[in-house]
């Protein structure tokens, strides 16, 4: 097979896969909701900013911003119109360690990462720490991920999505 029908494939491949950073992100939406176990002793919250989107003949977005948007009404309106997350600010806590970024669904992206402060004074062991801090944070989002991918394709995911899809419809409490 030529070089550019191989790249074709992967990129058919990886756009036929892209709905799942978004139900990621749901899934983390609803699972801090309801406080269902995450990996590693891992706790997130939904803070600051969330995009909601329906793609059809235009593209319908949903932005909110402030504290928490996620238990915004209006977010929750979004859903049940059919738009899915596309990026939402994640506030992750392991071992009182505090991060904050944004993580965008179509690619699994995180921008603006705020790490934890630093518990070195030097400049050289500084920046050793705050690299450390990214692999780490990196690390607990690829967890996140595989126990999503997990559960996304274990025989338990259809009546963990229904208890989900009752979760938009507002039929279980949060």
């Amino acid at each position: 097979m030529n070089a550019p029908l191989k790249n074709i494939e992967r990129f058919e491949a990886i756009e036929a896969a892209r709905f799942l950073g978004r139900e990621f992100i749901l899934w983390l939406w609803w699972a801090t909701t309801v406080d269902a176990p995450l990996p590693d002793g891992i706790v997130v919250e939904l803070c600051g900013a969330l995009t909601l989107e329906r793609v059809g003949a235009e593209v319908e977005r949903t932005a909110m911003r402030g504290v928490a948007p996620s238990s915004q009404a209006e977010a929750m309106d979004a859903l049940r119109d059919g738009k899915m997350p596309t990026s939402a600010r994640l506030y992750v806590t392991q071992n009182e360690k505090h991060w904050s970024f944004v993580l965008h669904a179509d690619r699994l992206v995180l921008t603006g990462l705020k790490v934890p402060a630093l518990l070195t004074d030097k400049e050289d062991d500084g920046l050793a720490e705050r690299l450390q801090l990214t692999r780490d944070i990196e690390g607990h989002v690829d967890a996140l991920f595989a126990a999503f991918v997990r559960l996304r394709t274990s025989d338990d995911w259809p009546a963990v999505a229904t208890t989900m899809r009752a979760w938009v419809r507002g039929a279980v409490a949060s």
